[in-house]
Protein backbone atom coordinates (compact mmCIF):
# COMPACT_ATOMS: atom_id res chain seq x y z
CA UNK A 1 0.00 0.00 0.00
CA UNK A 2 1.33 3.75 -0.87
CA UNK A 3 0.25 6.83 0.37
CA UNK A 4 -2.15 8.81 -1.91
CA UNK A 5 0.15 11.11 -4.39
CA UNK A 6 3.48 11.05 -3.39
CA UNK A 7 5.01 12.92 -3.42
CA UNK A 8 2.27 15.19 -3.19
CA UNK A 9 1.70 17.52 -6.65
CA UNK A 10 2.81 20.67 -5.14
CA UNK A 11 6.17 18.94 -4.97
CA UNK A 12 6.21 17.07 -8.19
CA UNK A 13 8.83 19.39 -10.60
CA UNK A 14 6.17 20.81 -12.95
CA UNK A 15 3.51 21.47 -10.65
CA UNK A 16 6.22 22.76 -8.36
CA UNK A 17 7.61 25.35 -11.00
CA UNK A 18 4.10 26.61 -11.92
CA UNK A 19 2.75 26.61 -8.42
CA UNK A 20 1.97 29.94 -6.55
CA UNK A 21 1.85 28.06 -3.23
CA UNK A 22 4.56 26.41 -2.12
CA UNK A 23 3.84 25.60 1.62
CA UNK A 24 0.85 23.39 1.53
CA UNK A 25 0.77 22.04 5.39
CA UNK A 26 -2.34 20.80 5.41
CA UNK A 27 -1.81 18.72 1.99
CA UNK A 28 0.70 17.45 3.98
CA UNK A 29 -0.33 15.95 6.55
CA UNK A 30 -3.42 15.09 5.18
CA UNK A 31 -1.84 12.73 2.06
CA UNK A 32 0.53 11.17 4.70
CA UNK A 33 -2.61 9.85 6.46
CA UNK A 34 -4.28 8.34 3.29
CA UNK A 35 -3.98 5.31 1.70
CA UNK A 36 -4.79 4.50 -1.91
CA UNK A 37 -6.28 0.97 -2.23
CA UNK A 38 -5.47 -1.48 -5.06
CA UNK A 39 -8.57 -0.92 -8.13
CA UNK A 40 -8.93 -2.14 -11.25
CA UNK A 41 -12.05 -2.99 -13.54
CA UNK A 42 -10.81 -6.98 -13.64
CA UNK A 43 -10.74 -7.25 -9.66
CA UNK A 44 -12.67 -10.27 -8.33
CA UNK A 45 -14.22 -11.19 -4.88
CA UNK A 46 -11.28 -13.36 -4.21
CA UNK A 47 -8.91 -9.78 -4.99
CA UNK A 48 -11.29 -7.91 -2.60
CA UNK A 49 -11.01 -10.53 0.07
CA UNK A 50 -7.11 -10.86 0.24
CA UNK A 51 -6.86 -7.02 0.13
CA UNK A 52 -9.36 -6.61 2.94
CA UNK A 53 -7.62 -9.45 4.85
CA UNK A 54 -4.44 -7.22 4.30
CA UNK A 55 -5.22 -4.21 4.98
CA UNK A 56 -7.13 -5.35 8.17
CA UNK A 57 -3.79 -7.24 9.52
CA UNK A 58 -1.57 -3.77 8.86
CA UNK A 59 -4.15 -1.29 10.52
CA UNK A 60 -4.59 -3.85 13.49
CA UNK A 61 -0.64 -3.13 14.07
CA UNK A 62 -1.08 0.87 13.91
CA UNK A 63 -4.22 0.46 16.46
CA UNK A 64 -2.40 2.04 19.87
Amino acid sequence: MNTYFCPTLHKQKYFSQKSVWHDLKNTEIISSQNVSLPLYDSMNVDDVVEICEIFNAVSSLCVK
